[in-house]
């Protein structure tokens, strides 16, 4: 809720529009003065949120780098190993389309990055799909086998809505099929919040971040793009005040 409310975009119109409210409704001098630095308050935010220069240095400072799973992994078998990744959202629902076609882009881009953690440092006896909906976390699974995942490690995990549920079902399905090692998939702005929270329900887990939206740009023009991206840094760290 708190993420919601101090959305970029939301906070700028809000400004703006209450600058224009007492810009028409105040007394003539103090309506000047106070409505026009309230709307430019809210441009400048705006401005500045949907800057690709900005967007791309802020997410870039949010995501940390890979580890080293080779290093990570090399002391257990395929056996003693886990990998849990975590839903990022669906597009509408379309009958006409297959199931796995229907997966958000974020969460396409967690599961191709999964499936190449898989096929570069697999086997894993257990893959955990964590979202919200047995039809999600169904159209996840098929999405894998479709880049060569074997259908019987996936495990489905469909009543997570949130990065702490996404923990603790997950941590409940662990708890029945304990491993050595256990490889956290999500993307890389997500990847602190989602090891704090697995942290709390006491499973150690070793961070692959994928989906990097971060990197160097100097062009100032706004984006929609860049404006959804500080949107995202903005969810991530007011998500660590959530309850």
């Amino acid at each position: 809720m708190i993420s919601l409310l101090l959305d970029p975009i939301f906070v700028a119109l809000l400004l703006l529009l209450i600058g224009l409210l007492v810009w028409t409704r105040s007394p003539p001098r103090r309506a000047l003065l106070k409505g026009k630095i309230i709307a430019w308050m809210g441009f400048a935010l705006l401005w500045i949120g949907a800057s690709p220069w900005f967007s791309s240095r802020l997410s870039a400072s949010l995501e940390p780098r890979p580890v080293d799973l080779t290093a990570a992994l090399s002391d257990t078998e395929p056996s003693q190993r886990a990998l849990v990744i975590l839903a990022g959202g669906k597009r509408y629902d379309y009958d006409f389309l297959p199931s796995a076609e229907r997966l958000g882009p974020t969460t396409q881009a967690r599961l191709l990055g999964a499936a190449r953690i898989i096929r570069e440092h697999g086997p894993f006896s257990l893959v955990i799909v964590s979202g919200t909906g047995m039809p999600f976390v169904t159209a996840m699974a098929d999405y894998l086998t479709l880049h060569g995942v074997p259908k019987d490690s996936i495990v489905l995990e469909p009543k997570a809505t949130d990065t702490t549920t996404n923990a603790v079902y997950s941590a409940a399905i662990l708890q029945e099929h304990p491993k050595q090692r256990v490889v956290l998939v999500t993307s890389a702005l997500h990847i602190p919040r989602s090891v704090a929270e697995f942290h709390k329900v006491g499973i150690e887990v070793v961070p692959a971040p994928v989906d990097y939206v971060g990197g160097r740009s100097f062009q100032v023009i706004p984006s929609a793009n860049s404006l959804s991206r500080t949107a995202r840094c903005t969810h991530e760290l007011l998500g660590h005040f959530e309850p």
